[in-house]
């Protein structure tokens, strides 16, 4: 399955993120939505290296505290996967399961760099590949 954010679909990639919900956020105004997709890019590698930091210290309240913040961030495009991922990962090192953490980290590390490029291409205008095509 391609994660591309396609015009043809209302939603984008509705695992990855739900334009109307998105919008939502943002009472309708697709141009901050834009910027609100800009700020999250750009503050994106600054939570994954906490999130690194965090687990290279095995400190089990620092990984919950910075897949919390990745996981609000992503929220406001009405992330799917992604933000199951970072909640799943959040609540595993709530608990001190540090190792259960750390597998779902790799999967959550995928599926928000999936997330990211489909919002790249939502914001300049641009589609990816239809895979009904």
């Amino acid at each position: 399955m391609d994660y591309v954010y396609s015009k043809t679909e209302s939603n984008g990639n509705p695992d990855l993120w739900k334009e109307e919900t998105a919008l939502e956020t943002v009472e309708g105004d697709k141009d901050l939505l834009k910027e609100l997709i800009e700020i999250f890019i750009d503050d994106y590698p600054a939570v994954i290296k906490s999130l690194n930091e965090a687990f290279d210290s095995k400190e089990c309240g620092q990984v919950e505290k910075a897949a919390h913040r990745l996981k609000g961030a992503m929220s406001n495009f009405g992330s799917g996967q992604a933000v199951e991922l970072a909640q799943k990962t959040e609540i595993l090192a709530r608990e001190g399961d540090f190792e259960g953490a750390q597998k779902v980290y790799t999967d959550l590390i995928e599926a928000s760099e999936k997330l990211i490029d489909d919002l790249k291409r939502y914001s300049n205008g641009t589609t990816g590949k239809d895979s009904c095509h």
